[in-house]
């Protein structure tokens, strides 16, 4: 089970992601704003962040800068999960730290496999250490 940080400001595709990962068994954590990602991220240690890009406030990819710059967020495995599906998007996510780009509409099983073999590889990868 992981604890995910799902950065979303579509009430929908929120509740959708919320109740798919909770079925999945892991706990989640929702918050609509870009702004206040860095701090939740540091108080709540999620696992796994899913990060939007277009968010009120502060978008993803400020966002995604500022969780890779900081001490204490910067490990944490990041998937953008977004509308925008443009080259320079992805290159951007990714250039920045993103674990990976997601499209949507996503597939939620995919999604969910995608999250179940993250966490695994990252509680391997930490216990060889």
């Amino acid at each position: 089970m992981a604890h995910i940080l799902i950065v979303e400001d579509d009430r929908l595709i929120a509740k959708i992601l919320t109740i798919g990962l909770q079925r999945a068994d892991h706990s989640t954590i929702l918050v609509e704003d870009g702004r206040e990602v860095l701090a939740c991220a540091r108080d709540k240690a999620p696992d796994l962040i899913l990060l939007d890009v277009m968010l009120p406030g502060m978008d993803g990819f400020q966002v995604l800068k500022q969780l890779k710059s900081h001490p204490t967020t910067h490990h944490i495995p990041v998937l953008m999960l977004t509308g925008q599906s443009n080259a320079s998007s992805v290159m951007a996510g990714l250039d920045n730290g993103a674990t990976a780009y997601l499209s949507k509409p996503v597939d939620l099983p995919d999604l969910v496999k995608r999250i179940s073999r993250l966490v695994l590889s990252r509680v391997s990868a930490s216990a060889h250490m």
